[in-house]
């Protein structure tokens, strides 16, 4: 199970729809709690009382992922899976798109995903310094692999958590492909994004996430 450090920098869901894992908001964690979970405090998201003041609050460690690493902005295509930053329920998240179209001045038009991972018809304009690649964690593996996970020499498959609840075809689905991806094999990044967050909501729906 993955431990979060007093202080530690972290992405998380919205308090009110923790499920929902296509808006990640800024947070820092305050501490554990019983249960699996954590105290954190939103960057971005402020509470009614007292007005103004960063909003607290405890969620299951589901609901909460390292902060994603930062990475240069590339020039990203059509189709593409990404992360754009903009105001979403309350506050500043990253929320999780589709490029439709390359626009001028270093904008892009998306699409915003709903709950269950399908591209809705919220759009958008976003200034490229406002986006990012789109990872998922999995498992304590950013999937597909950061730039800096594509060295050949690493393992993935050798450091798997012994106890998985997930299905075998999941299990499947995610080691093999970040093998594949490590290897420098051709391979489809967004069916691949698809084809794992469909696991996940998969295993979420029967109560199998806690070590994720």
């Amino acid at each position: 199970m993955l431990h979060f450090k007093k202080g530690e920098a972290v992405e998380a869901t919205h308090p009110k729809n923790p499920e929902n894992r296509n808006r990640l908001y800024p947070a820092s964690v305050l501490r554990a709690t019983n249960n699996n979970r954590l105290l954190l405090q939103y960057h971005t998201l402020f509470s009614d009382h007292p007005p103004n003041n960063p909003l607290r609050y405890s969620l299951p460690l589901s609901c909460v992922r390292p902060k994603l690493p930062d990475l240069l902005n590339p020039w990203f295509k059509v189709g593409d899976p990404v992360d754009a930053y903009c105001h979403s329920h309350g506050g500043a998240a990253w929320c999780s798109a589709t490029v439709d179209d390359i626009l001028e001045n270093s904008r892009y038009a998306v699409s915003f995903w709903d709950e269950k991972g399908n591209v809705s018809t919220e759009r958008a304009v976003i200034e490229q310094c406002r986006m990012r690649p789109h990872r998922e964690w999995v498992h304590g593996y950013w999937v597909p692999p950061l730039p800096s996970q594509m060295d050949n020499n690493i393992q993935y498959t050798s450091s798997k958590p012994k106890k998985l609840k997930a299905d075998e075809t999941y299990k499947s689905c995610c080691w093999n492909s970040l093998e594949m991806k490590s290897k420098g094999m051709a391979m489809s990044t967004l069916g691949f994004v698809t084809t794992v967050r469909k696991k996940l909501l998969q295993t979420r729906s029967k109560g199998d996430d806690k070590m994720i």
